[in-house]
């Protein structure tokens, strides 16, 4: 699935592009190493820089597997945002949901037969790769709320960022509605409106250091929970608004952890999330998993501790384990998009299968044009899921 290299020739579409590929970089290089102990990463590859294949006896039993190249949800639903904002200027939700349906509708391939819970993650949803109960949930039954508190909006949110960079309003509204197609809990929300303003920021004052582009997205952060509370306050579950705030407060205590040897940090917001989140007594808490409150202040302390070294950020996430291919996509997004496509090293770009068509979309998005070769993302998501789903049920019949 090779298509003509996409031409480059403004900042603007630089900073586009690499915010979109570095997304995608950052997921595809996570993908092998989601679920993982960061002890079990270092004892199976030691550092990890670059894309790394799983012992084939590891991939039938590893239920995080993705066909090596393919991105994940992270990107896949990203790449629909960016497609909606290019084509009508704004994000138009209902398309959105519709694409998302579409794509849900296809059949990939096959399901495996197998009861196993663990495996939840390669349920076939359609050509959707990696999503979770409550994305399905929504795209099924869009008006229905739950108080969902993961990560999922803040990861497809980047090109919100990109496209109402300069603009605090329009950018926190749209980063809020992002959040609304499917997450009901407000640290959802903040989180898409914190990671939108990360992005804003690094397009349109990229010369900003790591506190001044704090502050930044403080500021962004604290309008967009008090826009929740008078406009949107309907559209977030009843059991979760006494919320609102809980987020921007962990923002506040990123300034004291970007001082901090990084493992104490990621201790502080495991801690902080503990004394946070309902979880039961038992239930194990920490820095790098799927919750909002949890992963995606990781993400931004790492994004910020490496402002100005592209292949340092994802090399420093993506050996965390936990949530890898998340936080890998929420940092790559922005560093992508503050230093630019040249900043990504050229076989990771070559790594991600689907790198043509993701350079076209920040291309579009960057300019209003689509690029001649652009191909529709309903057709290269399923090719990628059709050989995923091909090459696992091959591997499991040996």
């Amino acid at each position: 699935m090779r298509y003509p290299e996409v031409c480059i020739v403004s900042r603007r579409e630089q900073s586009f592009v690499g915010s979109l590929l570095g997304l995608a970089v950052g997921d595809v290089l996570g993908c092998p190493l989601e679920g993982m102990h960061p002890d079990t990463i270092a004892d199976t590859f030691g550092v990890v820089d670059d894309l790394v294949v799983l012992p084939e006896e590891k991939i039938v039993d590893w239920y995080f597997w993705r066909l090596p190249g393919a991105h994940s949800d992270d990107t896949q639903q990203a790449l629909t945002i960016a497609g909606v904002l290019a084509e009508k200027g704004r994000l138009d939700t209902d398309e959105v949901m519709a694409r998302w349906r579409q794509m849900a509708e296809v059949s990939a391939a096959p399901a495996a037969a197998n009861g196993d819970k663990r495996r939840a993650k390669f349920r076939t949803f359609g050509c959707h790769r990696g999503t979770g109960a409550g994305f399905r949930q929504r795209v099924r039954t869009p008006g229905v709320i739950k108080p969902n508190w993961g990560n999922g909006a803040a990861m497809r949110v980047a090109p919100v960022g990109l496209l109402c960079a300069g603009d605090s309003s329009r950018l926190i509204r749209t980063a809020v509605e992002n959040a609304l197609m499917t997450h009901g809990h407000p640290h959802a929300v903040a989180a898409s409106i914190a990671v939108a303003s990360t992005v804003g920021c690094m397009i349109e004052a990229p010369q900003k250091g790591a506190e001044e582009g704090l502050q930044h997205v403080i500021c962004e952060s604290n309008q967009g929970e008090q826009l929740v509370r008078e406009e949107y306050l309907s559209s977030i579950h009843e059991t979760a608004r006494g919320a609102i705030g809980e987020f921007s407060q962990m923002l506040h205590s990123l300034s004291d952890w970007l001082t901090m040897p990084l493992p104490e940090a990621l201790a502080t917001i495991g801690a902080r999330g503990r004394s946070v989140l309902p979880l039961p007594a038992d239930a194990p808490v920490f820095a790098t998993q799927s919750a909002s409150l949890m992963s995606v202040p990781t993400a931004l302390l790492v994004a910020l501790r490496n402002l100005d070294d592209f292949p340092a950020s994802i090399v420093e996430s993506i050996n965390l384990g936990g949530d890898t291919d998340t936080i890998g996509a929420i940092v790559g997004a922005i560093l992508g998009a503050r230093l630019g496509k040249t900043s990504i090293p050229a076989s990771w770009v070559q790594s991600v299968l689907a790198h043509q068509q993701i350079e076209a979309r920040g291309v579009y998005l960057a300019t209003g044009q689509r690029p001649a070769d652009f191909v529709d993302q309903l057709t290269f998501e399923s090719e990628i899921s059709r050989r995923e789903m091909e090459t696992r049920q091959r591997l499991r019949s040996r």
